[in-house]
């Protein structure tokens, strides 16, 4: 259901809905089988009685062939091979009734549409946009143009001439009609069959360049309380006309706009411009919003109790070691009163039964309404529960039903609770069931051995319970800190090899250096190049023989070095081969 609309002060009701039957799709291909089609219909119903009045559907007065979105061309067009999936070559999504001859402006998302409707014999008086557009365009104030539209409303409806405002989506998703949706009024003349905006398309806001191009739904309510001008833009519309919001579909995001009256710097002369007052989201992601819109002084008074549930990590079996800490979660889906909240707890059986019992204690009072639920956090656990809603002036608006405290067994409150709520289970774990037998044999065993009063085992399978599950957690923490320690180590080594490499080739200046300051205190190298092994530790002549292997090599060359010589045993030395050698003979013990 896309519409349910009341109006006449809610004694009538207009409401859509989607009906599918046997269609002859033959000039689609489909033609092998019976194919299946999907109208849009509409009925205004008597609330009190229950009556349909009037009722409408598509297909006895709208061809297939106005449709912009064949069959399987979309996610929601339906292929029209089954009765599960039928093609919706229509897509009503708004109606809405004249005051002036009872006519109803009906919406059509995939024909690109709005018709007015005879309100007694169903015809189709005119159609604004689509494939047998009635009217001619005058874009003085815009393109008049639109697309894949939503929420068609009057604005005023009249004899020579009508009103209307509507959502322009611009898009579906798959087809661009413009770069993004916009809001538009237009009015339309029945005699000359022209059409014109009232006032320049109403944008959505830009952010760091972007917009909004909503894909579907949205729409764009007028006449909101707060700045009123009936002729602003130069014409006159039929009625005042207040704040506007514009909502934006599957972008679930919405604006309000005031008109304000600036003055030109240039020519000095007062300019109306719609000013962007509020900016919101519903929801960041996946989520999408059908309609936005906004009343001043409704009061929302749900027919439900508040929702109340309240939890204890360790309830009344707490130990000086844990804590006995309460955590209460209240809300009151649909009530649009609430200022705060008094809670209250007991643990006694009588209490349970009589809200009125003495038994009762108050946690606290005039605990104020913090967004949708209220959390409270009380130092003592108590068996029950019960929370009761005020309003701003003090007065009682209803109470919850009473409510066992909820304490995990102590296997769970110890892994997966604290003092706040227990986490959820992990159902993506593919060996979740093996998981659960296992923890139901554990569980049976503790709860046994409990029975049994043997505290010993009682300690030996609590001390046991998950076990698995914590070793898996201990591998993963070993295992993130070996990689994290090979990482460490791979990246020193690397860091050292780059500065032996820089030393190495640069060993003879160094050399020299060392050599110099070495002189300077009266002492002589130890090795000269080629045989030393990179002491300088005093004159003690028997520190200064050169090692046998030393003189395997008829010329060790310099670090860098591209010659190569012969060594005893009459294999090749030198270049990189005689870089390796001396390196790893400067460091030879």
């Amino acid at each position: 259901m896309h519409e349910f609309y009341l109006f006449e002060e809610g004694r009538r009701a207009l409401m859509t809905q989607y009906v599918r039957s046997v269609h002859d799709l033959c000039p689609w291909g489909l033609c092998d089988g019976l194919a299946y089609i999907q109208s849009g219909l509409f009925q205004e119903i008597d609330v009190e009685s229950g009556e349909c009045v009037f009722w409408w559907s598509s297909i006895e007065h709208v061809d297939p062939e106005e449709s912009y979105v064949p069959p399987s061309s979309t996610e929601i067009s339906g292929s029209g091979e089954s009765q599960e999936s039928p093609w919706d070559y229509f897509h009503i999504n708004s109606v809405d009734k004249s005051s002036f001859d009872g006519s109803y402006l009906v919406s059509a998302r995939h024909v690109s549409t709005i018709y007015k409707v005879d309100g007694k014999t169903g015809e189709v008086v005119w159609r604004l946009g689509g494939k047998k557009n009635d009217f001619k365009y005058d874009n003085e104030l815009g393109d008049i143009k639109f697309g894949f539209q939503h929420d068609a409303r009057w604005v005023s409806d009249g004899e020579d001439e009508s009103v209307i405002s509507l959502f322009d989506n611009a898009s579906n998703g798959f087809t661009n009609t413009a770069g993004h949706s916009t809001g538009k009024i237009i009015r339309l003349n029945h005699k000359t069959k022209v059409a014109r905006l009232v006032e320049r398309p109403l944008d959505p806001p830009w952010v760091d360049g972007h917009t909004h191009s909503a894909h579907s739904q949205g729409n764009l309510q007028l006449n909101l309380p707060g700045f009123t001008d009936t002729d602003y833009g130069g014409q006159q519309v039929g009625r005042e006309l207040g704040n506007r919001i514009m909502s934006y579909g599957n972008d679930p995001f919405f604006s309000e706009y005031r008109w304000n009256v600036v003055k030109n710097d240039q020519t000095g002369e007062d300019v109306g411009e719609w000013e962007k007052v509020f900016y919101g989201a519903l929801a960041w992601g996946n989520m999408m919003n059908y309609r936005v819109l906004k009343y001043d002084g409704w009061v929302g008074v749900p027919l439900t109790k508040p929702a109340l549930w309240s939890f204890s990590q360790y309830g009344m079996n707490h130990t000086a070691d844990n804590t006995n800490t309460m955590t209460l979660y209240v809300s009151w889906n649909g009530h649009t009163q609430i200022d705060h909240w008094t809670f209250y707890g007991s643990n006694t059986e009588h209490a349970r039964h009589d809200l009125g019992s003495p038994d009762w204690q108050v946690l606290i009072r005039g605990f104020r309404k913090s967004g949708f639920e209220t959390i409270y956090l009380h130092e003592r656990t108590f068996k029950y529960t019960f929370a009761e809603a005020f309003d701003a002036s003090g007065s009682s608006l209803g109470k919850s039903l009473v409510l066992d405290t909820f304490t995990p067994n102590k296997l769970m409150a110890e892994h997966y609770c604290d003092a706040l709520a227990c986490q959820f289970m992990d159902t993506n774990n593919p060996q979740r069931e093996k998981m659960r037998d296992e923890m139901k044999k554990v569980y049976e065993d503790w709860v046994k051995a409990k029975e049994d009063d043997k505290e010993d085992q009682i300690d030996d399978i609590y001390e046991s319970v998950y076990k698995g599950d914590e070793v898996s957690r201990d591998r993963k923490k070993k295992g993130k800190k070996i990689v994290g320690f090979a990482v460490s180590f791979a990246a020193l080594g690397m860091l050292v090899l780059a500065a032996f490499g820089f030393a190495w080739r640069n060993y003879s200046t160094i050399q020299n250096s060392v050599d110099k300051v070495v002189g300077l205190f009266g002492l002589k190298p130890r090795r000269s190049l080629g045989s030393q092994k990179g002491k300088y530790f005093g004159l003690d002549s028997e520190d200064t023989d050169v090692d046998d292997d030393d003189a395997e090599m008829q010329r060790v060359p310099t670090l860098g070095s591209s010659d190569v010589d012969i060594g005893p045993d009459g294999r090749k030395e030198g270049g990189l081969e005689a870089e390796r050698q001396a390196f790893w003979r400067a460091r030879s013990p």
